[in-house]
């Protein structure tokens, strides 16, 4: 059956693949619990069951700051409403009537010239043609004016008519602002029949020239809708009061408020996106990281109990809102989360889940209405968690572990102080000793509930902690002690591999106090049969004299699989176990290959080297290094400086050509800075040794 043929379930999946497929799966599981977790403090309250005339049961107040669109328009229209309606003086009426007064005397003029017409002639003409109805005598008195008195009173009109009018005469004031014709005329010197034209032509000249403005008016009306400023209901405003009849006022209220939705979706969708975020932005990291999360089932699994954890004891922690805690958010362990991350884990993904538990923290105990996210304990659970990640790093006690506790309480402390200051709160002194109660407890809590889950976290995922890892290099160790008692000598290698393992991998940022716990316990195999490695010997006689050297080689490559052995039915955290099957990886004991070449010469090479597995992480390399290389320098007889260094460089040569190191992630560059960290350490710190030989003598003899 060909590749196509096979079901896509049967074949065999790519292992970089299989992971990713694992983690995409962790990723969801933990996202569809964060969702479920979270989701019931991101719900609004619902008041569909309302009814107008009915009274409330309940005080409710605005959970948002919303414009009420509907009151705002209603006080601007009214505001409009208010608004009088806008006048102008029409000055072209006023022109128009100057323009008529200025006909009718020329009029006057033009008709008393006409020599042909009689007095009474003149007198009808003038009737005739002027506009207005004037007194008899008015006409008679117009009637051979010379022009120069028709100009003056020409003149005169003008001016009144105009002032008069210039000020504007409504049709309601049309009768007051004639009057004021006599006024103009009392300092005139006229005769009394001249004052009475005048009186008469201005009179009827003035005319309403007051119109109404409608576009000022509208100007007006939106500059009062503009002054008005904009209705919001206020986060907090009291929407309804308890025992008040409901209105349909109170309804749409509670509608604008977002209280009265059937149907409520956009918070959950809002949520499952920040969700989605928070996950991305994981996934990115710890892919740009390259951290163990990403290449290790077992840490992948590990993060996720961690986070899942640490938001079960943010979960329990919001059960006291029911019973209305006061600061709830300043007492939360938040930062469990993040001190467990940094010492199972590593530090700066550490940093990152203080993050992500600060933004969990501010959604679960948010105290204020309308708001995704409370600033208070955000900002406690993040500098918290950061705190935490930070005091923890590298803890080798459980004592320091207990005095991050008290790092972050401190910190918790005087975020508190600063919040209550920037607030500028007036709180009773009980509050504020509640408050600073709960910041120290906070840090004392993520101490204690840190020491609870590290052994049981270790236990399950086999993580070593350096806490575990100190207490693993204790001499009173049961293995410890088998190795001080029945191999002495190989229990001073081990020491001294250990010193060097631990600067060496501490030179290229490894793990240096896994190198140098792994390399304590890295031949406790030989204490099965310890005689036969000549560290153990003393002078006496080597047994592998009187055998053969298939039977010594077999002796010899038995002893990582003994250790293997020992250290899992001790219970030994896997990293250990691995470095002690690997830290021969599949060298060959030349040694014995070649004293087998000299009683059969068609021995083969393959039988005399270890199985393996070759070093698979770089604290199991630098383990394997220095074992061969403080066996070898403690061979030398009274060596110089440069003859440490020539066997340094001869054996690390070996090793990378014999392709020890091929499977696993050391660069050239970290094998160089093992070997100048070895050659930095070895400096003054040898012991003579029974002469090392320069040829393939010696491989097989030193195990």
């Amino acid at each position: 059956m060909s590749s196509q043929e096979v079901p896509f379930w049967k074949r065999k999946q790519n292992p970089r693949t299989k992971m990713t497929s694992l983690r995409l799966l962790f990723f969801f599981g933990v996202g569809v619990l964060f969702f479920l977790l979270l989701m019931g403090h991101v719900e609004p309250k619902n008041y569909t069951h309302l009814q107008v005339g009915n009274k409330s049961t309940e005080r409710i107040l605005s959970p948002v700051t919303v414009l009420d669109q509907e009151a705002t328009e209603q006080a601007r229209k009214k505001a409009a409403d208010g608004v009088k309606p806008e006048y102008r003086i029409d000055d072209s009426i006023t022109q128009v009537q100057l323009q008529n007064l200025e006909k009718i005397f020329q009029m006057v003029k033009d008709i008393n010239g006409k020599k042909e017409l009689t007095q009474s002639g003149k007198i009808e003409e003038l009737k005739k043609n002027i506009p207005y109805q004037l007194d008899d005598q008015s006409y008679r008195t117009l009637e051979g004016l010379p022009p120069e008195t028709i100009n003056t009173m020409q003149y005169i009109s003008n001016y009144i008519v105009e002032e008069i009018m210039k000020g504007g005469v409504e049709e309601k004031n049309l009768q007051t602002a004639r009057d004021q014709v006599n006024e103009q005329l009392v300092v005139a010197e006229l005769t009394s029949s001249v004052r009475k034209v005048i009186q008469e032509l201005a009179r009827f000249s003035i005319i309403p020239n007051i119109k109404y403005d409608p576009v000022k008016t509208e100007e007006k009306r939106e500059e009062a809708r503009n002054g008005v400023e904009p209705i919001y209901i206020y986060e907090g405003d009291v929407l309804l009061n308890k025992g008040e009849v409901i209105t349909p006022n109170h309804l749409r209220k509670l509608k604008l408020a977002g209280l009265m939705d059937e149907h409520i979706i956009k918070p959950y969708i809002g949520l499952a996106l920040f969700i989605l975020l928070i996950l991305f932005s994981l996934w990115i990291y710890l892919n740009r990281s390259r951290s163990a999360v990403t290449q290790q089932l077992n840490q992948l699994l590990l993060y996720m109990t961690i986070l899942l954890l640490n938001m079960g004891i943010l979960w329990i922690f919001t059960l006291g809102q029911a019973l209305q805690v006061a600061g709830l958010g300043y007492l939360v362990p938040a930062a469990t989360g993040s001190i467990l991350v940094s010492l199972l884990i590593d530090t700066p993904l550490a940093y990152f889940t203080a993050i992500l538990f600060s933004f969990v923290s501010g959604i679960l105990f948010n105290e204020k209405m309308g708001t995704f996210i409370d600033f208070v304990p955000f900002l406690i659970a993040l500098v918290g968690g950061i705190s935490g990640a930070y005091a923890v790093s590298g803890a080798q006690s459980r004592s320091k572990i207990l005095r991050s506790g008290l790092y972050i309480g401190l910190a918790n402390l005087f975020v508190a102080v600063m919040l209550l200051l920037l607030s500028n709160a007036a709180l009773p002194w009980q509050t504020l000793l509640t408050i600073a109660a709960y910041s120290l407890a906070n840090g004392i809590l993520s101490g204690v509930f840190t020491l609870g889950l590290t052994p049981f976290l270790e236990a399950i995922f086999g993580i070593l902690s350096p806490v575990k890892l100190i207490e693993l290099s204790n001499p009173n160790q049961p293995l410890m002690r088998k190795l001080l008692i029945e191999a002495p000598g190989t229990y001073h290698h081990s020491v001294m591999v250990a010193n060097l393992s631990e600067a060496a991998a501490e030179a290229i940022g490894a793990n240096g106090l896994l190198a140098r716990v792994g390399a304590y316990y890295h031949d406790v195999g030989k204490t099965k049969r310890p005689a036969f490695f000549i560290e153990n010997q003393m002078g006496r006689e080597n047994p592998h004299d009187q055998i053969s050297p298939q039977l010594s080689k077999a002796i010899i490559i038995a002893h990582p699989y003994d250790g293997v052995k020992m250290l899992k039915e001790s219970k030994f955290p896997k990293a250990i176990v691995d470095i002690a099957a690997q830290h021969h990886g599949t060298s060959l004991l030349k040694f014995f290959y070649h004293k087998a070449l000299k009683e059969n010469e068609n021995a083969k090479e393959e039988d005399f080297r270890y199985p393996g597995p070759k070093p698979q992480f770089k604290e199991s390399a630098v383990v394997s290094i220095c074992d061969s290389v403080e066996a070898a320098v403690r061979a030398l007889k009274h060596p110089t400086m440069e003859e440490i260094e020539e066997l340094v460089d001869r054996l690390v040569k070996e090793k990378r050509e014999d392709g020890q190191f091929d499977e696993c992630d050391i660069t050239l560059k970290e094998i160089d800075t093992i070997r100048n960290s070895i050659l930095e350490t070895l400096h003054g710190t040898f012991h003579s040794r029974i002469e090392y030989p320069q040829n393939e003598e010696v491989e097989g003899r030193q195990a």
